[in-house]
């Protein structure tokens, strides 16, 4: 069954262009000033309004929901990625199921899952831990979480993902989803082209792409 596959991290038209042309599901755009993938509403909106089927994901880390709202409107955003300390009730005051709600990897992780399916979000995404927001580029031990695969809610595995180890969680959990981000990139926000037409063969050998 083909997953729900986002490369993350974008920030010019030809890459997202590109990721499109190639059947990913997903592009995601970092809104977070202190990230070194950020992007501003301007450019973003820009790459939104020349993409055609794929669809736009915002991240966003304990943000103003009323600025995270004007920024979904402005971009034409279809979902929303909270990466911060952001709490379960927060998710009702976006549109429904446009919310992706990123949790760590940590101990407590069943009881912040639960506390966050209960308000309906559209998924969770399952990050390493890590002092810094927006992601560490690090893996997680997926062996330590396989209770997730009994979980019956749409989970997307992210954290170092690339094309050599994304099978591992593949075979773990079966997820609803897999986010990639500095697996395909040269430099930090600089993304390969190289890495991500190589990321799509090896995606579709795998069954995750069509």
């Amino acid at each position: 069954m083909p997953c729900w596959v986002k490369i993350c991290g974008v920030r010019d038209l030809a890459t997202a262009l590109l990721i499109e042309k190639n059947g990913f599901s997903a592009v995601g755009f970092n809104f977070y000033p202190k990230s070194k993938r950020f992007i501003s509403p301007e450019e973003a909106r820009f790459i939104s309004e020349n993409l055609t089927t794929i669809k736009k994901v915002g991240i966003f880390v304990n943000e103003e929901p009323e600025k995270i709202i004007r920024i979904l409107n402005y971009v034409g955003l279809d979902y929303l990625q909270l990466h911060g300390n952001e709490p379960p009730e927060i998710i009702r005051k976006f549109p429904h199921s446009t919310v992706i709600k990123a949790i760590p990897a940590m101990e407590n992780l069943p009881e912040l899952i639960e506390s966050y399916i209960s308000k309906s979000p559209f998924a969770i995404l399952i990050d390493t831990p890590t002092e810094n927001y927006g992601g560490s580029g690090k893996t997680f031990n997926h062996q330590r979480l396989s209770f997730l695969k009994e979980l019956d809610f749409p989970v997307i595995i992210a954290g170092g993902l690339n094309e050599s180890n994304f099978q591992q969680p593949l075979k773990i959990f079966k997820p609803f989803g897999l986010d990639f981000n500095s697996g395909v990139e040269i430099s930090p926000g600089i993304k390969s082209s190289r890495k991500i037409v190589s990321l799509k063969k090896k995606l579709k050998e795998a069954g995750c792409l069509s």
